[in-house]
């Protein structure tokens, strides 16, 4: 059937609006990407003491089972060792007793 065939379905758009919607949707990228670029600032919480002993922990079986340098695991577990010590904090008693 050959009833359909002028009909217009959608509208015609003149060189200015075609021109003014690219340089609308160049615009709303720009600000989309600065606002991922925002979004990527996502801090990071450092591990735990037990959490960081726990990896060290499966990089000394790995090494083990699979490496032959052991003087720079050792190296590398006594920076860490170092590492870990300087974070310690000691307990009061009091803590434990409190109201």
């Amino acid at each position: 059937m050959d009833i359909d065939r002028d009909l217009q379905t959608s509208e015609e758009y003149s060189e200015d609006q075609i021109s003014q919607s690219i340089i609308n949707d160049e615009d709303n990228d720009e600000e989309n990407d600065e606002s991922d670029e925002e979004e990527v600032d996502v801090v990071v919480k450092p591990p735990s003491n037990k959490e960081a002993l726990e990896a060290l922990e499966v990089i000394r079986r790995a090494v083990h089972h699979r490496g032959n340098n052991f003087n720079i695991q050792y190296e590398y577990e006594q920076y860490i060792f170092g590492i870990l010590e300087e974070n310690k904090k000691q307990t009061k008693i009091t803590n434990f007793f409190q109201k």
